[in-house]
């Protein structure tokens, strides 16, 4: 059981401890009730792991972990799975911070209460322009005024850690800037993280989404555009945006836009020692590029640092790829001076 107090809000950006991950990413499904253009997930399909199987790994990974973490449920979408509110409940026994990444589109007031009750503490909402682009970009008419209104209800009416996530790319960056200007008026609301758009999700990593995925900024204008909005959005933070990207990242992705292909070995892999991942069917992993280092049926201390482990971990420190890892979902700061270095501060 972990020993110290949560901070509210957390952020694992803050939380290193040497020997054990920083978060836990728990992806309990596949299934989706929207197709939105950059993940696509519903074309995958996947056998979801049993539920008691994943709560009784839940508890072994509550007695080995020392500290609260944040255990994320993500998909897909988890409010289509039917066990997810046992899900938060047992996370939040355990002493660990429950964090539901979603699309919004499900939430309603008789749902946020059955997360409440279950001990849901972060909801992380998915949105990626203003108005109809939000709509047509998720594929879900009248999807951005749900959102809003959702926002509304969770920072009225409730002591929840409420923030977005919006993923940047060519079709959506010029209405970034002012979708933060919006989020900025609405009170009790948490922070936004911004990712950089990586090739379609649920199709793999392909040089192909670079030369044909209108997501892409293919052309000399659409690339402008782009950094000129990573320009906005390091001068809203340092306006006093709630933005949690740190700036050093934010450099990375100029690098990036402008040559995806060059930056991966730049870069070290951080998700080796910070992320245990728990697949749809109940794999564990440190990277999806490399295999499983075990299950749920494991003991989570025993795979964290067993040989299998370790030989991929020696892989992946000469990986030279560029990855969604490196760019957006194990990005830290703290660890990568390099990183640190291309803008002076993090």
């Amino acid at each position: 059981m972990p020993n110290k107090t949560k901070p509210h809000p957390y952020n694992y950006f803050d939380y290193r401890r040497e020997g054990y991950p920083r978060v836990v990413n728990i992806n309990v499904t596949l299934r989706c009730n929207l197709f939105c253009d950059m993940c696509q997930v519903p074309s995958s399909q996947a056998e979801e792991a049993p539920p008691e199987k994943l709560l009784a790994f839940f508890e072994r990974l509550g007695a080995w972990l020392p500290d609260p973490l944040m255990f994320i449920l993500t998909g897909g979408e988890p409010l289509m799975h039917k066990r997810i509110y046992d899900y938060v409940a047992k996370i939040s026994q355990i002493g660990h911070i429950p964090v539901l990444n979603t699309n919004g589109a499900l939430l309603n007031v008789e749902r946020v209460k059955r997360l409440l009750d279950a001990g849901v503490e972060v909801i992380n909402l998915s949105l990626d322009g203003v108005g109809e682009l939000h709509d047509r970009l998720r594929n879900g008419p009248g999807l951005y005024a749900g959102i809003l209104d959702i926002i509304y209800y969770l920072t009225h009416n409730n002591d929840l850690n409420v923030n977005t996530v919006m993923v940047v790319h060519a079709l959506n960056a010029h209405s970034l800037p002012e979708l933060v200007g919006i989020l900025r008026q609405m009170p009790g609301f948490g922070v936004m993280q911004f990712q950089a758009v990586v090739p379609t999700l649920a199709r793999g990593w392909s040089e192909d989404f670079f030369q044909l995925s209108p997501l892409w900024p293919r052309t000399r204008e659409q690339l402008d555009v782009v950094l000129s909005t990573i320009d906005n959005l390091e001068a809203l933070k340092r306006d006093g945006a709630k933005i949690n990207n740190p700036y050093s990242q934010f450099a990375m992705w100029r690098r990036y836009f402008t040559d995806p292909r060059e930056l991966g070995a730049s870069y070290p892999c951080l998700a080796m020692h910070n992320m245990l991942q728990v697949t749809v069917e109940g794999n564990i992993q440190l990277c999806e590029r490399h295999g499983a280092i075990g299950t749920i049926d494991d003991d989570p201390a025993v795979i964290w640092n067993g040989e299998r482990a370790q030989k991929i971990r020696d892989v992946m420190r000469a990986c030279a790829a560029t990855c969604n890892y490196k760019l957006n979902c194990c990005y830290f700061a703290d660890e990568d001076q390099a990183v640190c270095d291309l803008s002076g501060t993090s």
